[in-house]
């Protein structure tokens, strides 16, 4: 048995940081014959650093899927398609996520991703401030005292 073995098949209703880690792969519905969907394997990270893998299964058609490919560069055609910015694994953005009744069967619990947002992963840097006269110049300033990831 794996760690996931042990986990609840659902994720916490939250916010996440999301990164994609799979290609799409099309699948075909248990509900409607004919009918396709997406699934992409994503990992998310929580406020408290904790991580755990999801995998979200989406409909191109879906305004979610859209806003996602939007954010994440992609272009809106004419008609309302929207291009697939490539690759799209390792893109990240912030989701906030829930935890609903499935529809077709209100026993079980389901996740939706309710809304996408851009994720930065440079913090911002502190504004520069004249020194008082007390204080040090730039030439005297400790490396550590910065806010710059590196």
């Amino acid at each position: 048995m794996s760690w996931d073995d042990y986990l609840p098949p659902t994720v916490p209703s939250g916010t996440y940081v999301a990164e994609i880690r799979s290609d799409p792969v099309e699948k075909a519905s248990q509900f409607k014959p004919g009918a396709t969907y997406k699934s992409v394997t994503l990992l998310l990270r929580d406020k408290d650093g904790n991580h755990r893998m999801m995998e979200w299964s989406y409909s191109p058609k879906m305004p979610i899927y859209k806003s996602l490919l939007l954010i994440q560069g992609g272009r809106e055609q004419p008609g309302g398609n929207v291009t697939v910015p490539f690759p799209m694994v390792g893109r990240k953005f912030v989701a906030t996520i829930i935890e609903r009744p499935a529809k077709n069967d209100k026993t079980k619990l389901v996740n939706e991703i309710t809304r996408v947002t851009f994720y930065d992963e440079v913090p911002t840097r502190k504004p520069a401030q004249k020194p008082a006269e007390s204080e040090s110049t730039a030439d005297e300033v400790d490396e550590e005292d910065t806010d710059i990831p590196f």
